[in-house]
C-alpha cells in the first residue's frame, strides 16, 4: 500500500508524540501478530 502526501502530514496517536512527515510517497507496512492458529493484522 502506498500513501501520497503532496503537502506532508502528521501521524497522531494518543500514546506517542506526533510524527511530522515530509511531502512525498510512503510505503505503508501493516504490523502483524501471531495468535495461536493464525496471523492477524494489529488493530490499534
Amino acid at each position: 500500500m502506498l500513501l501520497h502526501l503532496p503537502e506532508g502530514g502528521r501521524v497522531v496517536h494518543e500514546e506517542h508524540a506526533p510524527i511530522t512527515l515530509p511531502k512525498g510517497w510512503f510505503r505503508v507496512i501493516r504490523q502483524r501478530e501471531y495468535v495461536p492458529g493464525s496471523v492477524r493484522i494489529v488493530a490499534d
